[in-house]
């Protein structure tokens, strides 16, 4: 007779036990994972600062911002820089995040993960995940140095801009309503419709 076996119940809502420790792994470590197959683009993680972090699903409304955005970016700048959605960039301090759209230097070699100083602008449009966008990542970005990063809060229809990165944080920030517009650093002639 063949029993089924049930995998244990697990209380997510439970506090972390004291004195359990997370463990960092290594682009390496992380590159292994995929190569295994442990780790596929139906996983939905992104590494961050050593840690894998599942993403959120995309409900429609985040979907479609990111499709309207990308598309006037590569419109608009198709001919002096990359337009990229949902591809990694790698942070070298044990980090690839996936963000939802970003603007980088063209010619770029196509056996490599882009790096920071490749990158001109991240844009993350955020609805659950709004305090990572802005604390964890946020932090992430500037520390590598990113020169800008915008967040798209879809909670208030906000784009918060952040410039000018100094250790982990940027020193200019302002928040923008919609019909209001802004350049990229990179670009300060051309006005960005994000709304």
């Amino acid at each position: 007779m063949t029993a089924l076996l049930e995998p244990p119940k697990i209380n997510t809502d439970a506090p972390i036990p004291q004195g359990l420790r997370f463990a960092r792994i290594t682009l390496d470590m992380y590159d292994a994972l995929i190569e295994a197959g442990k780790i596929t683009n139906e996983s939905r993680v992104e590494l961050l600062d050593g840690y894998i972090v599942r993403k959120e699903d995309m409900k429609p409304p985040h979907m479609f911002r990111v499709k309207r955005i990308y598309d006037r970016l590569f419109a608009q700048f198709q001919n002096r820089c990359t337009v990229f959605s949902q591809s990694a960039i790698e942070l070298p301090q044990d980090g690839r995040p996936q963000p939802d759209v970003f603007l980088a230097h063209t010619n770029l070699p196509e056996n490599e993960f882009i790096l920071p100083e490749k990158v001109y602008l991240i844009i993350e449009i955020a609805e659950t995940t709004i305090q990572t966008d802005r604390d964890h990542k946020q932090r992430l970005y500037a520390r590598d140095g990113i020169p800008e990063y915008w967040i798209l809060n879809l909670n208030t229809n906000e784009l918060e801009v952040y410039r000018k990165p100094n250790n982990e944080r940027y020193t200019q920030s302002f928040t923008l309503e919609a019909g209001e517009t802004t350049s990229c650093l990179a670009f300060p002639d051309d006005q960005i419709d994000w709304s």
